[in-house]
């Protein structure tokens, strides 16, 4: 079954690119490591960004911070948070406070003994930019060896919940936690075998870093090793709407989750399958009703190149299961690594390219695009009428001759045209779990799917949030005779009118009142039949932007072709889909090459050559307007556009519904 989707979102569309700038200079080349982790993070409303990262040399490492207040072009700082590595970055999506978490940090009047400590530097409405002058640190946990010989606790990952104007602040992080001491000698000198314990430990705390809830073990295990190398457990975190928390974190060539439903951690949940071996560097995130998760694995052998996989689990289908996984890197013969997701759709990874030539894709898009080593990219993703936004920062080498440091910590950004919050699946056997009512659903002979009712559909729409506005589409459709009426309202109040033709898709874009949903997060709609059989709808979808966007204005504009480079070869999904006048199809070629576009019918018979001419490197959009080589109409169905370029090709369908 197929469904009309409303296409606002393709990583074809870059708009207002920025090239990457220089944030600060290092002595590292992994300042920027542990992206299990968040390090960069903005100020909801604000143009203000915040990075942390680790410098110094072996036996001296610190925690420093960086700001901007210009989203990125200019930044000041390297201020000094605290001895240690690995720190984490936190700030609320609502309300703009923020907490820092750095680890471990090891004390030498207590020898075999390590703390997690936290530091935090400001809260809401102060100024961001360094110098902050007052981090101070709190003892959130440690770990002690006595006698034993083995001591560590893993870099942190956070989340903040709650309202400071409530004194409702709340931190939650998860680590590990791993001690052992040796117990037999072996017949080799000076072999022992040694006995180790790991525990993954998930700790919340208040605005103080007084533990409310914790220490809790969500998982532990006990080793009988040889060698003193036992696989760290890397945890990632996220919250959900209501504030749960969820992990990742990987174990020997597997990655594991669990979540905090009703205050107790859930079974162990396999998510990296079969995907190879080495499964590791695990990064969760959560947006709109879904949790994604993403990894890396090794392709096919324990010796293969690694290739980034994401899979989600829908937290409003009950019961909760996970989607199948997929492969988004593709790149078989080339190492890609240490992935992090944002958005639900935006995966961000290093790739090496050839020898020591890392860069940092996007998507499959290089961004990086020079001939160094561009490793451990820190994403932040924010959405307003503007549309979606990425902010990238990554470890990269410093051209010879050397200044201050060898390496450099690099930033990006770039608008993207906006992100769906959530769909409500119509047109399905089984009823969305946002349907109230329905009478049931009809798939067309074009493989167009829709819920209808007789008299009215109704809806509830959940988890809207006052630091939000929200926008609503609903496309109506049939393909009956006539053209058919049908009213949209909202919390019976606000409405628009569905004019539908047969065949013919109708949007209607609704912005959504704060009143409506301020109290209750949430809103009632309606589509009442006015004229025609019954009301229908293919498409339900809510966007959600920043408070104080009018939301979808300039988000659902089209997007100027990128000057960014392009790494990969690419043909997009036409947009409209189906097609009733007039359709684009927009594709991305990364070397000059002689392109071909052409459109077939079911039989395999050329209806029409849109390009045959070599072209440059880039985004190209291409419109077709359903005729033939002669010009005359098509007649409805299924069609096939070809796009070759050089030595690749790629091939897909659309419908042409007039």
């Amino acid at each position: 079954m197929k469904k009309i989707i409303l296409i606002l979102c393709g990583l074809a569309l870059f708009a207002s690119p920025v090239l990457a700038v220089t944030v600060t200079t290092t002595d590292i080349d992994w300042a920027t490591y542990n992206t299990e982790a968040r390090k960069l993070c903005r100020f909801p409303g604000t143009s203000n960004l915040a990075l942390v990262y680790t410098d110094g040399y072996e036996g001296n490492y610190n925690c420093y911070y960086v700001a901007s207040n210009d989203l990125g072009f200019n930044w000041s700082g390297n201020e000094l948070i605290a001895k240690g590595q690995y720190p984490s970055l936190s700030v609320h999506p609502g309300l703009g406070f923020q907490w820092y978490l750095y680890s471990p940090c090891y004390y030498k009047e207590s020898p075999y003994k390590y703390y997690l400590c936290g530091a935090y530097g400001f809260k809401k409405g102060s100024d961001p930019l360094p110098p902050l002058n007052y981090w101070q640190g709190y003892l959130v946990d440690s770990v002690s060896a006595g006698l034993e010989r083995v001591v560590y606790m893993s870099p942190p990952a956070i989340a903040i919940s709650g309202d400071p104007d409530f004194g409702t602040e709340y931190l939650h992080l998860v680590y590990e936690k791993r001690w052992g001491y040796p117990k037999l000698p072996l017949p080799v000198p000076g072999g022992w075998l040694w006995i180790v314990h790991q525990q993954l430990v998930y700790i919340k705390t208040n605005g103080f870093y007084e533990v409310v809830e914790g220490p809790e073990v969500i998982y532990e295990v006990e080793w009988s090793t040889i060698e003193l190398l036992v696989h760290p457990l890397s945890p990632s975190i996220t919250l959900d709407f209501n504030d749960v928390p969820h992990v990742a974190w990987s174990l020997r060539d597997t990655v594991w989750y669990s979540s905090r439903e009703g205050g107790v951690w859930g079974n162990l949940k396999n998510i990296s399958e079969d995907t190879g071996p080495g499964a590791g560097s695990a990064c969760i995130d959560f947006y709109g009703d879904q949790v994604w998760v993403t990894w890396e694995a090794r392709w096919g052998t324990e010796t293969g190149p690694y290739e980034i996989w994401y899979r989600s689990k829908n937290l409003t289908v009950v019961p909760l299961t996970w989607g199948p996984y997929d492969r988004i890197s593709r790149t078989p013969t080339q190492d890609s690594r240490w992935p992090q997701i944002r958005g639900g759709q935006f995966i961000e990874w290093s790739e090496n390219l050839s020898g020591t030539n890392w860069e940092i894709m996007l998507n499959g898009t290089n961004i990086s695009n020079n001939t160094t080593q561009s490793r451990y990219g820190q994403t932040e993703f924010w959405q307003d009428a503007d549309g979606a936004h990425l902010a990238i920062a990554w470890t990269d080498q410093v051209e010879p001759p050397y200044a201050d440091g060898a390496y450099q910590i690099l930033f990006w950004t770039s608008t993207f045209s906006a992100a769906k919050y959530y769909s409500v699946d119509v047109g399905l056997t089984e009823a969305s779990p946002y349907t109230l009512y329905r009478d049931g659903y009809i798939t067309y002979p074009s493989g167009i799917s829709i819920d209808w009712a007789s008299n009215e559909l109704v809806y509830r729409l959940p988890y809207l949030f006052p630091d939000y506005d929200y926008t609503l589409v609903v496309v109506g459709y049939h393909e009956s005779k006539g053209k058919w009426n049908a009213q949209v309202k909202l919390d019976g109040r606000e409405a628009r009118v569905l004019k539908v033709e047969s065949g013919v898709p109708d949007t209607v874009r609704m912005d959504i009142p704060l009143p409506y949903y301020q109290d209750d997060h949430q809103v009632e709609l309606r589509v009442r039949r006015l004229t025609g059989d019954f009301a229908g709808v293919c498409d339900v979808s809510l966007y959600q932007f920043e408070r104080g966007s009018k939301g979808g204005g300039g988000a659902q504009t089209a997007i100027a072709k990128s000057q960014i480079p392009i790494s990969n070869f690419q043909l997009f999904q036409n947009i409209p889909n189906p097609v009733s006048q007039t359709t684009d199809i927009r594709y991305q070629i990364p070397v000059d090459s002689r392109v071909s576009l052409k459109i077939y019918n079911i039989t395999g018979q050329l209806v029409r050559t849109l390009v045959d001419e070599p072209k440059s490197a880039g985004i190209y959009k291409v419109t077709w307007d359903g005729r033939d080589e002669k010009e005359n109409a098509i007649s409805n169905g299924i069609y096939f556009y070809h796009l070759t370029a050089g030595d690749k090709t790629e091939v897909k369908k659309m419908i042409l519904i007039r």
